[in-house]
């Protein structure tokens, strides 16, 4: 009979499980997401033609849709920058800033300068699951001769 009643009670519960929030948007979070403590990034890698990595003198990430000046780091980027420029490494995102772009996604324009002259000029479409950064589109391995 106990086993008859524990079953019973699994199938009564399971429906519930399924149940989904109707009000919640897809492209919105429910402030209740368990998240790992772990830190995401979305970066490229830029390389020359011989495999080395390709040190930009400077470079930006520009929100497309407002023009808007993009800094993957709250704060100072002095330290990441000497760190990006001799790996060839650079950061377009990172969980510090979830807040400030949106769940399924926005355009965000990357362009390095070298030499005074523009020598990339790529788009990424960058987006989160409620929890961590994630790229939706867009190369990240760069080859520049």
């Amino acid at each position: 009979m106990k086993t008859y009643q524990i079953i019973l009670c699994f199938l009564l519960a399971l429906p519930g499980c399924n149940e989904k929030n109707s009000n919640l948007q897809p492209c919105s979070c429910s402030g209740t997401e368990v998240c790992t403590d772990q830190f995401v990034s979305v970066g490229i890698a830029i390389k020359d033609k011989n495999g080395k990595p390709y040190q930009l003198d400077s470079y930006q990430i520009k929100r497309v849709s407002t023009g808007q000046i993009f800094v993957p780091f709250h704060g100072s980027q002095t330290g990441y920058d000497s760190i990006a420029k001799a790996s060839g490494n650079y950061i377009l995102a990172a969980d510090t800033n979830i807040k400030n772009i949106q769940k399924c996604g926005e355009d965000f324009l990357f362009t390095g300068i070298k030499n005074n002259k523009t020598v990339i000029e790529n788009t990424y479409t960058i987006g989160h699951d409620c929890c961590h950064v994630k790229l939706l589109k867009g190369v990240t391995d760069i080859i520049l001769e």
